[in-house]
């Protein structure tokens, strides 16, 4: 990831948030499914709403 800071307002490698991609299944990519789904997860607590910003 880059040195620059992310939307929560923390660098990647200081941020206590945990980020995933969700790709496309074999089977969905064959019917033309080519979205992403990048999800930000923060471990240590439940969240409601957003994070951006949040400096975590």
């Amino acid at each position: 990831m880059p040195d620059s800071p992310t939307s929560s307002g923390s660098p990647f490698e200081d941020s206590a948030l945990d980020v995933y991609a969700v790709f496309p299944t074999a089977e969905t990519w064959a019917e033309g499914d080519r979205g992403v789904t990048c999800l930000v997860w923060y471990p240590a607590d439940t969240v409601v709403g957003s994070l951006a910003g949040a400096a975590f």
